[in-house]
């Protein structure tokens, strides 16, 4: 008979295979009369296999042991894995492990549900298949050990959630993952184990990769960062950088590629010392978040805050922080304001005006600017009005200090791009830069059903299998509704759901705990309509399914691309059924009415409308034609999307509509108050209007086929996307490679997953409106050209002699500087960045190359270059300006017998330029 085992405190445990066999040992102790608890001896029981399977570094150290113990005066152990922790966990089926920010978010997210009370069975079950997986795929023949209990899921439920349980001879069951694939698509598992790469994470040779470049002195300066995320984000941002006062600018660049970064770095730098920047953004809590950014950036580099210390302006906030940023907005001391479209063309519309007449507004920028195409036509028109108030604001502002303004998405078509282009051209500039390149993380799974009911079967499956955080879309709220009643039934009580029905403290609400910004994740699926997660930064989303047919290819990609933000591979999975083509057809269809019907409408408003300063009207959206019976907001919807469409032929602009500024956050419904203000500018053209029509509805049916032919799965999903986003027009290309992980075409045909590069676009060629160099220094270069020879004995003196002239340069316009060599150190780079104040150092390494800015520049060449590069000559036709500094004995290319200065005049000594300037 075996020793009776007693229960002694010992010290911490150690990674040493010795020292943990002895504290497994037997032990006696003639004063020790206590038992061993239970849960002692099954942890004893779990170390031992521990120390079967090897220990490695320790990932997650956290309390073994639960508060009984710890009142017993027993020490705190520590797991050397995470997947220890879990194991821990599953024993009580409560998390007792405090966990560390290293444990992998698959294991966190478990550990936060054990400790949800409300925690569904079937929710336990996947969570647990998820955590298999990720350790699966790292470790072969993985699984996990632990005491059956009345809180784990029956074995019928581990099975449907791919789970297989072994009974051990301990009593304990050992669960271990079974693949899975897809159910309905018959290609699914033509390439094995379809979640391996989703697993795998960022270890997977198919996540993102992106290559970053080394960061301008501006952007270092007000953010902190030393490198560009990508060298389409450095284009973007230098050609926003060197935009001249009134042009417009669309930016198009992957999600999650610093798009954001775009809108907060140009502002900082051109409100020192005062100015404003507006950034006009779709959601209430998008807005929040890149305020709490925003205060970071502030806080860390030491610069000028808003003198309310906020930088959202939100029509749920106080009445007196919206006043605190007015007046900040109107003495221009606010730098950035992020706030929606409701609020910006109605509460915040005065102190804008105000600022635009003093000359403080800098930038104008429409994050998720697509939607201007897709939503302004019918739905939550303030994004119609903007146009009509962005117009207004640089139209009153004096010529040389016009705010530009900035338009940037991820997903921009042709169509899109012509509306942007009719909406903001005007008779200003307008230019697109774009470096796109279409998502390579989901891999796509499309599948049929013979009705709803077998759908609804088949998202049973789907969601037991596929990993968490999951978004399901549908159409309709009232299928989010029937959705999420079939969650419940089946076991799943971990999920949210977004409609229009929702208001903006409920989406808040549900986006904080599916992010887990409290630290705890209280929900891992959200149901939804198609707004939600709309720039929303959650970014291991690793599953999208749509149990319905969207309505236009651009919503499926952008849905499925609210997968994957960090990178990490994600699937899609399109569940389809008989009835959707239906719905999908009709939210397609734009309710626009017929010309002479929207011509009777119109002259019933203009009829009644009330006469306002400015040239205004105000329009009663109760008004109504004779020949018109219905009442109440559906009339008013009516009156609203003539209006849209009559601004966008250009006859009119949407100013602002009564109260909007309550209904501000993303909505499937469109809550019209009674009166709007417009702008009449020209004759109505009921023929410009039929035109408008005809095209909206061409781009709607457009849309829909093009997700049809998606679904034929004839064709690469990639190559489908890729003809929809790419074009070519005068003012801008987008060119989008291909890219696509995996889809029911590529599967089939045997193509390896691909990922496109993305393009390096031109920086936008304001040349015609350059900024200008002061007098003094255009006066030295009379044909935009100037030789300055430094004269210096050594490398170090020249050094020094350089720094000087380009501090006077950098005074003096000159914004790009040409290091050749790269003989410039950083610390000289900062220097020269707090010397130019609100304009921006652009700095290059090496020669000119095409996709520098076109812009006035300063090119430094080597100390110790006796002879010219062979194509120095040809420099100065790459800029609108150029300035040399090259050393005082430089000979003339192939030429050395000459010097450079007698061939390539005007030259002037180093001495004379800085006794000019």
């Amino acid at each position: 008979m075996p020793p009776k085992l007693r229960w002694r405190p010992t010290s911490r445990v150690r990674s040493s295979r010795r020292r943990l066999a002895a504290r497994l040992a037997p032990i006696s102790a003639p004063n020790q009369t206590a038992p061993m608890p239970s849960a002692w001896r099954r942890h004893c029981a779990r170390l031992a296999g521990c120390q079967q399977r090897g220990w490695s570094r320790c990932r997650a150290p956290c309390s073994a042991i639960g508060p009984l113990h710890r009142r017993q005066g027993s020490s705190v152990l520590i797991h050397t894995e995470a997947w220890q922790c879990v194991e821990a966990a599953l024993e009580t089926s409560h998390d007792v492990c405090p966990t560390a920010a290293s444990v992998a978010r698959p294991h966190r997210r478990l550990l936060d549900a054990l400790r949800d009370p409300d925690l569904g069975q079937a929710d336990l079950a996947v969570l647990v298949r998820h955590v298999l997986g990720w350790e699966d795929v790292r470790r072969s023949d993985f699984g996990l050990r632990t005491w059956p209990h009345a809180g784990l899921p029956d074995r019928s439920l581990w099975r449907a959630a791919g789970v297989s349980c072994t009974d051990l001879v301990d009593g304990r069951i050992y669960l271990q993952r079974e693949p899975w694939a897809p159910t309905g698509d018959e290609t699914a598992a033509l390439r094995g184990d379809p979640l391996r790469e989703v697993y795998l994470e960022g270890e997977s040779t198919q996540r993102r990769h992106l290559d970053s470049v080394p960061s301008d002195p501006f952007w270092a300066h007000v953010l902190g960062y030393h490198d560009y995320q990508t060298a389409g984000q450095r284009q973007a941002a230098l050609s926003l950088a060197t935009a001249p006062p009134g042009v417009t600018l669309v930016v198009n660049l992957p999600t999650s590629t610093g798009k954001t970064s775009l809108a907060l770095a140009p502002g900082l730098l051109r409100s020192e010392p005062v100015g404003v920047s507006v950034v006009v953004v779709p959601t209430v809590v998008l807005a929040l978040d890149q305020e709490h950014r925003l205060r970071k950036i502030i806080a860390a580099r030491g610069l000028r805050g808003s003198p309310s210390g906020r930088y959202a302006y939100l029509g749920d906030m106080h009445e007196e922080d919206k006043a605190a940023i007015r007046e900040a907005v109107r003495s221009g001391e606010q730098r950035l304001v992020l706030t929606s479209p409701e609020a910006f063309t109605s509460g915040l519309a005065p102190a804008l005006h105000a600022a635009a007449r003093s000359g403080h507004l800098r930038y104008l920028v429409v994050d998720e600017a697509h939607i201007i195409d897709q939503w302004g036509a019918d739905f939550r028109p303030e994004f119609q009005a903007m146009v009509g108030l962005r117009r207004a604001l640089v139209d009153e502002s004096a010529d040389d200090v016009k705010p530009a303004t900035v338009l940037m998405t991820g997903t921009l078509s042709g169509s899109t791009a012509d509306t942007l282009h009719r909406l903001f051209a005007d008779d200003r500039p307008f230019r697109l830069v774009s470096s796109s390149a279409l998502r390579c993380e989901p891999e796509y799974f499309i599948s049929r059903w013979d009705n709803g009911e077998a759908r609804l079967h088949a998202l049973r499956e789907h969601l037991l299998h596929l990993p968490r955080p999951a978004i399901i879309y549908v159409s309709k709220p009232d299928q989010v509704d029937e959705v999420r009643a079939a969650l419940t039934a089946w076991g799943f009580r971990r999920h949210a759901g977004v409609s229009g029905r929702s208001g903006s403290a409920e989406r808040r609400r549900i986006v904080e705990g599916w992010r887990a910004d409290a630290g705890v994740a209280r929900f891992d699926v959200v149901v939804a309509t198609s707004a939600f997660g709309l720039g929303v930064d959650m970014p291991d989303v690793r599953a999208v399914i749509h149990a319905c047919e969207p309505e236009t290819i651009d919503r499926f990609y952008q849905e499925v691309g609210r997968g994957g933000r960090d990178g990490y591979p994600s699937v899609s999975c399109l569940l389809l059924a008989p009835d959707d083509r239906r719905i999908a057809h009709q939210l397609a269809t734009p309710t626009l009415m017929l010309p002479d019907t929207a011509q009777g409408r119109w002259d019933a408003m203009a009829d009644t409308a009330r006469a306002l300063p400015s040239t205004r009207l105000r329009v009663d959206l109760d008004t109504r034609p004779p020949n018109v019976t219905v009442e109440g907001p559906s009339n008013r919807e009516w009156n609203v999307c003539l209006l849209t469409a009559m601004a966008r032929t250009g006859a009119l602009d949407l100013i602002a509509r009564e109260d909007a500024e309550a209904h501000e956050d993303v909505s499937d419904q469109n809550r019209v108050g009674r009166h709007i203000d417009i702008a009449v500018k020209d004759e109505v053209s009921w023929t410009a209007y039929a035109a408008e029509r005809r095209r909206i509805a061409a781009a709607s049916d457009a849309g829909l086929q093009a997700l049809t032919m998606l679904e034929e799965e004839d064709e690469c999903v990639g190559e489908t996307l890729h003809r929809w986003y790419s074009f070519s027009r005068p003012w801008g290309s987008s060119e989008v490679p291909r890219s696509c992980r995996g889809c029911p075409s590529c599967r089939r045909n045997g193509r390896a997953p691909i990922q496109g590069l993305l393009p390096l676009p031109w920086v936008a060629d304001w040349c015609p409106h350059a900024a200008r160099l002061t007098a003094r220094l255009e006066a030295l270069m009379p044909h935009a050209r100037l030789t300055v020879l430094l004269a210096a004995n050594d490398e170090p003196q020249y050094r020094r002699i350089a720094a000087r002239v380009l501090d006077r340069l950098i005074v003096a316009g000159v914004g790009h500087i040409l290091d050749v060599s790269g003989i410039i150190a950083d610390a000289e780079w900062r220097r020269l960045q707090t010397a130019a104040g609100p304009r921006p150092v652009i700095r290059s390494i090496g020669g000119p190359a095409p996709v520098q800015p076109p812009v006035p520049t300063v090119a430094v060449l080597p100390f110790g270059e006796r002879a010219a590069p062979a194509d120095l000559p040809d420099w100065f036709d790459r800029y609108p300006a150029l300035v040399l500094l090259v050393p005082s004995d430089l000979t003339a290319p192939s030429r050395s017998h000459i010097p450079w200065s007698d061939l390539h005049p005007p030259c002037v000594t180093h001495v004379r330029l800085l006794e000019d300037l």
